[in-house]
């Protein structure tokens, strides 16, 4: 299986997997296509370097390492920006294969019950979202991901229709009065209350 890389360095990769260790072929390449001798390839996991290599000048390597789900490759050379590959079956870290798509609700929904009787109009609007997977907000996906909570969201708005175009309204926001965080470390405010006038200025005809 290959695996193409865009960046100052690219590499092709052969993984073949045998039991606890994965041998890895491939040829170090620069944007033009030409080998790089001399490249520096290290198999790395949490446990640190577990194997190491160097290019030939044809820019081919060779070398075995554990065929474990946080094993990547890091390859460096003189005048390159260093390279950092997932094995084929691993996602860029701090990701995994198969996990929950970032900022997605694994379910959510919402609700809107209406009144109107006269002047007076009124509404009832509920939303619901389950828990989110989100980046680390200051420094992004390097910092690792988080499971934002889920929450409910119920508010009530009313409207009184004063006449010729004015409508006073009133909104109570979060009426369950939850504390949570609809964008991950940003607090959404609590229970509150807003209020005002709305003037609708009708064509002349």
């Amino acid at each position: 299986m290959y695996s193409n890389v865009s960046g100052l360095l690219a590499c092709g990769l052969v993984f073949s997997a045998c039991l606890s260790a994965a041998e890895i072929k491939g040829t170090v390449v620069d944007p033009s296509g030409a080998p790089v001798a001399g490249a520096q390839v290290s198999v790395l996991d949490r446990v640190g370097v577990r194997a190491q290599t160097v290019t030939s000048p044809g820019g081919a390597c060779e070398v075995s390492g554990p065929d474990t789900p946080d094993a990547r490759i890091v390859i460096t050379a003189p005048g390159f920006n260093t390279e950092t590959l997932g094995t084929p079956n691993q996602a860029p870290l701090p990701f995994q294969v198969g996990q929950e798509l970032t900022r997605r609700p694994e379910n959510s929904g919402s609700v809107v019950s209406s009144f109107t009787h006269g002047r007076i109009t009124a509404a009832v609007t509920g939303y619901f979202r389950g828990r989110t997977l989100y980046e680390e907000p200051t420094c992004g996906a390097t910092d690792g991901l988080f499971w934002n909570p889920g929450y409910a969201n119920l508010g009530i708005n009313v409207n009184y229709a004063l006449g010729h175009g004015l409508t006073a309204y009133g909104n109570l926001r979060n009426a369950l009065n939850w504390h949570y965080e609809e964008v991950f470390g940003y607090p959404s405010p609590r229970l509150n209350f807003v209020s005002g006038f709305k003037w609708t200025l009708a064509r002349a005809k």
